[in-house]
């Protein structure tokens, strides 16, 4: 039956002058992708700039917005009539985050990582051509570093991100550099692509990245890749500080600890252990 009623669908789908997925819900998609651009522009947005980026009419757009607002998935500023994501979204993304076996088997490490340098520790994962933190452990320093669990970072300009791009094929770091264009963030991020290539070459080498500057200015970072029983990078994480602690006397340290670190959660994954020795 649920063949038939499928090859039915695609059948009806043929006819029409716009291709179609079988059981596409409009109004469901439509909210989806509001979702979605709500977290990528952040912190707020208007009706009008949601419909100019999404390219919906206006009154789609208010009414499901309002449909959201129903279901606390979003909130709105009532004096700027501006909109944002709602703690159910924010409830359901943790719940998420705390059902992944990534950052359940990187807590501990990453713990004792953070004791042991006092530093922020960040744990991230690529989404597209962005890193994603899924994990902050804050420093107990005065100084701290102003991030927070959800947000996104670039690739190219930051240690967690330039792990993740170290470790993508030659296609896809092209099609990084094309579309993002190695935008400029302080006077020592990376702009030029051959610069890149060299330094993407490096991290591999040497396992580990540094963010000198790179992203904002006085804030430093060490990073390193988490392996899975295939070598494919999973996810990767770093410390992070101002450049008046991440010094450079400092820094065979920081390198030490963090490569144990990144030995250390790739083997809870299996990595470097015989196939029958990995963990399920």
């Amino acid at each position: 039956m649920e063949g038939r009623r499928l090859s039915s669908a695609m059948a009806g789908a043929r006819n029409r002058p716009e291709k179609r997925l079988p059981y596409q819900a409009k109004s469901l998609d439509r909210s989806l992708r509001i979702l979605e651009q709500l977290a990528e522009a952040g912190p707020s947005v208007t009706v009008p700039e949601l419909s100019r980026q999404l390219g919906m009419n206006k009154t789609t757009v208010f009414r499901l917005l309002q449909t959201l607002m129903r279901h606390h998935f979003v909130e709105k500023d009532r004096e700027e009539a501006k909109y944002r994501l709602g703690m159910r979204a924010f409830e359901i993304g943790m719940a998420v985050m705390n059902s992944m076996d990534l950052r359940r088997e990187a807590l501990p490490i990453l713990e004792r990582l953070n004791k042991a340098t006092r530093e922020t520790v960040h744990l991230t994962v690529r989404e597209g051509f962005s890193a994603i933190y899924i994990d902050k452990l804050d420093s107990p320093e005065f100084i701290v570093v102003q991030s927070r669990i959800g947000g996104r970072t670039p690739l190219h300009c930051t240690g967690v991100g330039k792990v993740l791009l170290a470790h993508l094929d030659e296609r896809e770091v092209k099609e990084y550099v094309r579309q993002g264009g190695l935008k400029r963030y302080t006077q020592r991020t990376i702009t030029n692509p051959k610069a890149l290539r060299d330094e993407l070459e490096r991290i591999r080498r040497q396992g580990y990245a540094i963010d000198n500057e790179e992203h904002y200015e006085g804030l430093a970072c060490v990073a390193a890749p988490i392996f899975d029983h295939q070598g494919q990078v999973l996810a990767s994480f770093s410390i992070s500080g101002p450049t008046t602690r991440m010094h450079a006397l400092r820094l065979p340290e920081l390198i030490r600890l963090v490569i144990e670190a990144s030995r250390d959660i790739s083997a809870r994954f299996g990595y470097g252990r015989p196939s029958d020795e990995v963990r399920h």
